[in-house]
């Protein structure tokens, strides 16, 4: 029903119960595919990925998009005001990245996707990075994007203009870490104040997780990195020695030393109690700034590698904003080269270049002929005049055929400007994926971290080269300028080019529907109770905005859980009631719902709840309703309400295919059910009366017939 509220196209993969006939349905009308099982209804990687690519690639996905997106429209027509029957503008949800801008960007990106789905969200990082965020959110987000500041201790050596990644000393990137582990508390403060139905977290700060579910709030993991790099990283500290599957993808000798030499500093600097960053943690949702479109294989490998479900929400590429008067110098100096003819060179916000790399990359650009833009920036309090930094007589030599800058610059405007033929980058993620998106050849000169293997990738990709280095790593000039002439005025930029617009096609193919996925997902998560309680709240809600008075009544656990759920319109109008379970030694009151429950104690629960009739009485004898609607599943819950003169009524959580189906084969044992899209597998068959047998334990002639 959530998928079919909002579109998204549905990969069915059946397990029990309703579900086999709900994926027939979903087939039927056209917005969906199942995976294919065996003869043992066991699952085929193959037929999975053949599902995916039927859906998201292939050439019919489009009809069944296309049917997604017109059945939403007309049940959005039709149905109730109200967004979901969550209330997805109600969900909120605390964003709390790492404190670096290559960090903060893409949680401000996937702030922005949530907030247009209905989400409110207070995005949290400390008082220097929101001040220069701020300026990068729209009006539009007034309401729906609040900024909450979060105040790191006082360290002598940190002082606040410090808190942030962007032109921190590399020296003090440690302490930078400690300090914000150090205002645990003062996050768990802004938890409690706000009381969010969801943290997203960035894996930097796992222990955000713990400080999350201790106040019962849950919370999943953003990866602000591509699959092929965390894939490469689980494969290196899960499987040892066993050499990563995917040749594309490599360190050479220099990059491995390095890599194993940070590796060992940062186990060096781990504290006892820091959290594994490779771990499962308690809730196995990843989402993660990429898509299908570009890493579909390391996916399904750092999957099979971290048991994460992995959740794209497409590449992390910011509004382009056009309106910017300080920028205007630069873009119409840009507006005056020839179409293609420009390169653009940026290292990002946290890599500054050598003394020696600064002047290979100047004599480079120097040589190549070729127009272009550099970025050339310095850490906060190194900051040095360019005449002196750059080769002497640089400047007066390039003359207007380049602009160095030692500030920002505007790097979404000049990727989407059409004098823009390549991208000189350290290929850190946010970058590359920009670059792709706007269609800009990329030449790659990574310089540590994850750098490296996204070089990799997009040369794999086809959408970049990468300038080759010497035995030692070291850059040089002539390498520098053959790689630029070849990109700007040889027939490889046009392949480049060629390749750049075939990955954009397949993404604009596909847009939003990954963040759609994701927006669902994160619903699902943040649900009370799986399947029952929440479409009786949903319910409630809309009785009660017809002036219904409701009393919603369930075991304590599941009210604490649905509290946070109902807004504030409904204080006076739904009521929670708690009901109080036979205490049994297997089933203490933690396990008094299905949510979390031991699938051997799901026979115990419905028993205890079937003992507590005398307190469900109670209840009816105190509050004396007007009128009693009861699970189907406690079918009891009507004679205790006629016992008392109470009219009561079934409100049935499974779909009207299956529940005739299930009556059919009750009331016309050996009639073939009519509809025929609608049918069980045999070994389908099989498991669901089994299943049907256990839950329900009837024992009368009629479902031996069946």
């Amino acid at each position: 029903m959530e998928n079919m509220k909002f579109g998204v196209p549905i990969i069915s993969m059946p397990m029990h119960i309703d579900q086999p006939m709900n994926a027939r349905l979903v087939e039927y009308i056209g917005v969906g595919v199942e995976a294919a099982k065996d003869e043992d209804g066991k699952l085929q990687s193959e037929e999975i990925a053949k599902a995916i690519r039927e859906v998201l690639v292939e050439e019919n996905g489009e009809d069944v998009r296309k049917k997604a997106k017109e059945l939403s429209e007309k049940m959005n027509a039709k149905g109730d005001e109200e967004i979901d029957e969550h209330g997805t503008s109600n969900l909120s949800i605390v964003m709390f990245p790492w404190l670096a801008y290559g960090h903060i960007s893409p949680f401000l990106n996937v702030a922005k996707k949530l907030a247009d789905r209905g989400f409110l969200i207070y995005l949290c990082s400390t008082p220097i990075n929101l001040k220069s965020t701020i300026n990068k959110i729209p009006e539009k987000y007034a309401d729906s994007i609040q900024l909450i500041e979060l105040h790191l201790p006082e360290l002598p050596e940190l002082p606040p203009h410090y808190h942030t990644t962007n032109g921190l000393p590399p020296h003090l990137n440690h302490t930078l870490k400690k300090a914000l582990k150090m205002s645990k508390p003062n996050f768990s403060k802004i938890l409690q104040n706000l009381k969010p139905d969801l943290v997203i977290y960035d894996i930097m700060q796992q222990w955000a997780e713990r400080v999350a579910n201790e106040q019962n709030i849950p919370a999943v993991r953003l990866l602000t990195f591509g699959a092929a790099v965390l894939s490469y990283f689980f494969n290196l500290v899960k499987k040892p020695g066993v050499e990563f599957p995917f040749p594309a993808i490599y360190l050479s000798k220099i990059e491995q030393v390095k890599l194993g030499e940070m590796m060992a500093r940062s186990a060096k600097d781990q504290e006892p109690d820091d959290d594994d960053q490779t771990a499962d943690g308690t809730t196995q949702i990843a989402l993660m700034c990429t898509s299908r479109i570009i890493e579909a294989k390391y996916i399904d490998f750092l999957f099979e590698l971290s048991n994460w479900k992995v959740v794209p929400v497409g590449p992390p590429v910011q509004d382009l904003i056009t309106n910017d008067a300080d920028d205007m110098e630069l873009i119409d100096w840009l507006g005056t080269k020839d179409e293609n003819s420009t390169v653009f060179v940026s290292f990002g916000s946290e890599y500054f270049l050598s003394k020696e790399d600064m002047e290979e990359v100047a004599l480079g650009l120097e040589l190549s002929n070729v127009d272009f833009i550099w970025v050339a920036r310095f850490p906060k309090g190194e900051e040095q005049n360019l005449e002196n930094a750059l080769p002497k007589g640089f400047l007066e030599r390039i003359g207007e055929r380049g602009k160095v800058l030692d500030k920002f610059a505007p790097q979404l405007r000049v990727l989407n400007h059409t004098s823009t033929g390549g991208f000189i980058s350290h290929c850190g993620w946010n970058s590359v994926m920009e670059s792709i998106h706007f269609g800009v050849p990329i030449i790659a000169m990574p310089m540590h971290l994850d750098q490296p293997m996204n070089a990799r990738l997009i040369v794999e990709l086809g959408v970049a080269v990468e300038i080759v280095r010497d035995d030692d790593a070291k850059i040089h000039r002539g390498e520098i300028a053959e790689t630029i002439k070849n990109v700007i005025t040889e027939k490889t930029g046009e392949n480049l080019r060629a390749k750049m617009r075939d990955i954009n096609k397949n993404l604009n193919s596909i847009r939003g529907e990954e963040m759609d996925a994701a927006a669902q997902e994160l619903i699902q998560f943040c649900k009370i109770t799986y399947g029952h309680i929440s479409p009786f709240l949903n319910v409630a809600k809309k009785l009660a905005d017809r002036g219904f008075l409701i009393y919603l009544c369930s075991t304590s656990i599941n009210l604490k859980s649905t509290i946070n759920k109902i807004p504030e319109k409904y204080s006076e109008s739904i009521h929670l009631i708690e009901l109080h379970l036979p205490e049994l030694p297997e089933l203490p009151p933690h396990y008094h719902t299905t949510n979390g429950l031991p699938p051997h104690l799901n026979h115990t629960l419905k028993k205890a709840l079937k003992m507590s009739k005398p307190n469900y009485s109670k209840i009816l004898e105190n509050l004396k309703p007007d009128l009693v609607i009861y699970d189907t599943m406690q079918q009891w819950a009507k004679h205790v309400a006629n016992e008392h003169n109470i009219p009561a009524v079934r409100l049935l959580t499974f779909s009207a295919v299956v529940t005739s189906y299930f009556v059919n084969l009750v009331k016309k044992p050996g009639f073939e059910f009519p509809f025929l899209d609608i049918y069980l597998r045999k070994i389908e068959q099989k498991n669901w009366v089994k299943c049907w047998k256990n839950l329900l334990k009837i024992k009368n002639p009629m479902m031996k017939n069946v």
